[in-house]
């Protein structure tokens, strides 16, 4: 579970404002603290106002009766003048946080009292666009092949991306036993992998590398059979869309919901064997020589590419 600072003022029928920033992945992770002021019918109608950082505005672009603002100086002048019901306060920033602090600290704003409110951390608040994206359709096509998704790195140090050699593996002892068309996810900063990969393995590879919106990414997803993924962001966007997802995980990732099963029926995880420990995904991996290897490389290619291949079968009955 999750908790979030919340703000309550006797006016509820004004505003609710939600200040959500940081790296994506967390940023989507936290919209599950949003969950019940949409789903709730008493909450429904009530405009919610977000603020976010400028590269997750598109998350919350489908989410009814919401006017989503970058975080920036302009968005700071214009809502400080403004007063809300209720205010929900999750900043990752330095500015974020000054924002937070100046609407909190306003006099005769605030007549309730600051409170933790608990969330699960599995859940999410996005709703994916609700029409076919032409350029995703037309870009993925399995014809006739299983589609298997993988994301092979998003921002993190490529130390901390699933390895050349895992994916080269994966995807041969895949191709070996199944017709099988994998398709590459990354952000922009991984075309280079994705060519290398697709000149080394010989496979049908769609490549799906690039800084694109979240509806596209979401939209490719789903047209896969199943998605593997590291714990990033897509990983989420893929659970938040209920795709059958293999997540791959370092060791304590997972402490917090132990019963994934019951959870999270979509999510087949695997926790990393070995001495690999959580640390900022924008270093250096601290022990990748000391092990002489990546960490990535001790997951079992073996068992990984069973529980795909099962996962396939299963949607052929």
């Amino acid at each position: 579970m999750s908790m979030f600072n919340m703000i309550t003022i006797s006016q509820s029928v004004k505003p609710i404002l939600f200040v959500i920033t940081g790296n994506r992945m967390e940023v989507f992770k936290n919209t599950g603290a949003m969950k019940g002021f949409y789903e709730d019918p008493s909450e429904a109608n009530i405009r919610k106002i977000i603020v976010t950082d400028e590269s997750n505005m598109d998350i919350f672009y489908n989410l009814p009766n919401t006017k989503v603002y970058p975080m920036n100086t302009e968005t700071f002048l214009i809502l400080d003048q403004q007063f809300f019901g209720r205010m929900i306060f999750m900043p990752n920033t330095e500015l974020s946080n000054a924002f937070c602090k100046r609407l909190s600290s306003r006099k005769g704003s605030i007549t309730g009292n600051l409170m933790k409110v608990e969330f699960d951390s599995w859940e999410y608040m996005y709703i994916p666009a609700q029409h076919p994206i032409d350029i995703i359709h037309n870009k993925i096509r399995r014809k006739g092949k299983s589609l298997v998704g993988i994301n092979i790195g998003e921002n993190e140090h490529v130390t901390k991306k699933l390895s050349y050699t895992f994916l080269c593996n994966l995807m041969n002892y895949m191709k070996t036993r199944r017709e099988c068309k994998f398709v590459l996810f990354g952000t922009g900063n991984n075309e280079i992998r994705s060519e290398m990969l697709r000149r080394e393995c010989h496979s049908d590879i769609i490549i799906m590398i690039g800084d694109y919106p979240i509806d596209m990414f979401a939209q490719a997803i789903s047209l896969c059979d199943c998605f593997i993924s590291l714990n990033r962001f897509l990983l989420h966007l893929s659970l938040s869309i209920e795709q059958d997802t293999i997540g791959l995980f370092y060791r304590d990732e997972l402490t917090d919901h132990e019963d994934t099963d019951n959870v999270l029926p979509c999510l087949s995880p695997f926790i990393i064997d070995g001495t690999c420990e959580i640390c900022n995904d924008n270093e250096e991996c601290s022990v990748i020589y000391e092990d002489e290897g990546y960490c990535t490389d001790k997951f079992n290619v073996k068992d990984i590419g069973s529980v795909a291949l099962d996962i396939i079968e299963s949607k052929d009955k």
